[in-house]
C-alpha cells in the first residue's frame, strides 16, 4: 500500500535565507577563487553540469547548499555548516527546607 502524503503531514518548504543563510553572498565569496576557469572546468571539478554552473553565477538558478559546497570544493576551499545547540540553562542551587542543610 502506498502512503499518500496529506496536506497536514507535509511541512512547508523553507529556504536557507529564512534562517539567515545567504547562499548568493557565499557564492560571491567563492567566485573570485574560480576566476579564469570556464563553466566546464568548474563543473568538472565540482561535479556539476556546466550549464548549472553558469546559471548559478548569472543568478538564473537559485543556489542550493549542495551546489555552493560543490563550487567551494572546486575552488579548493570548503563550505562549513555548523550546528550550534541552544545554551544550557544554568543549574540552579538545590532548594532545601528552611533551616536544613543540603
Amino acid at each position: 500500500m502506498r502512503h499518500e502524503a496529506t496536506q497536514a503531514s507535509v511541512l512547508p518548504a523553507t529556504a536557507p535565507a529564512d534562517y539567515g543563510i545567504d547562499l548568493a553572498a557565499i557564492l560571491d565569496e567563492v567566485r573570485p577563487h574560480l576566476a579564469g576557469k570556464t563553466s566546464a572546468e568548474v563543473g568538472e571539478a565540482g561535479g556539476l553540469n556546466p550549464v548549472v554552473v553558469s546559471q548559478l553565477f548569472t543568478r538564473n538558478r537559485p543556489a542550493s547548499l549542495g551546489a555552493v559546497a560543490a563550487l567551494a570544493d572546486a575552488a579548493g576551499g570548503r563550505l562549513v555548516v555548523k550546528f550550534e545547540p541552544p545554551a544550557k540553562p544554568r543549574a540552579s542551587k538545590p532548594k532545601t527546607a528552611k533551616g536544613k542543610r543540603p
